[in-house]
């Protein structure tokens, strides 16, 4: 009986994660790109190895707004424009979005100098390869619907994806 139960909660802890791969996996391959710019903040990691942290420009654009009107975990509305360059629009206030506006959550923090911070924040990649990525000037999100997103990858400034695999041959 002890064996059943370990098995049973076994096939349904691999069934979530399964479950949450395909999901992600649904967004990266369906979704819409939507760059963000950003500034690169460090491009090194003792621990971690190479990667970019960076600092996105729409959080400055938030810094404009009163801080009476953050909130400590929330979500903004943001545009992309014609080359797909997202611009902050407003804090969102549970309204129904307009067909070209997604929601990409922030995280506000009045001790910590009133920083508002998106997550992701940084992006690993294989190390050596930090002369490809210092030049990034965007991080590409994918978008599936208007509050479905992930980190795909660093573009420069001309909205070049950054390909290790292509820019290496």
């Amino acid at each position: 009986m002890r064996t059943a139960v370990l098995f049973i909660g076994a096939l349904v802890i691999l069934g979530f994660f399964n479950i949450a791969i395909y999901q992600k996996e649904a967004i990266l391959s369906q979704g819409q790109p939507l760059y963000l710019a950003i500034s690169a903040l460090d491009p090194r990691s003792m621990i971690q190895g190479d990667y970019m942290q960076f600092r996105y420009d729409i959080e400055s654009e938030m810094r404009e707004i009163s801080s009476n009107e953050l909130q400590k975990n929330s979500s903004a509305v943001i545009k992309g424009d014609d080359n797909n360059i997202a611009h902050f629009v407003r804090l969102y206030d549970g309204k129904p979005l307009a067909n070209n506006e997604k929601l990409i959550h922030y995280t506000y923090h009045v001790l910590d100098m009133r920083t508002i911070h998106i997550q992701p924040d940084s992006f690993l990649f294989q190390e050596g390869l930090a002369t490809l990525y210092k030049n990034a000037a965007f991080a590409i999100f994918q978008f599936k619907g208007a509050k479905d997103y992930l980190l795909s990858g660093l573009a420069d400034k001309d909205l070049k994806e950054i390909n290790p695999e292509v820019n290496e041959q």
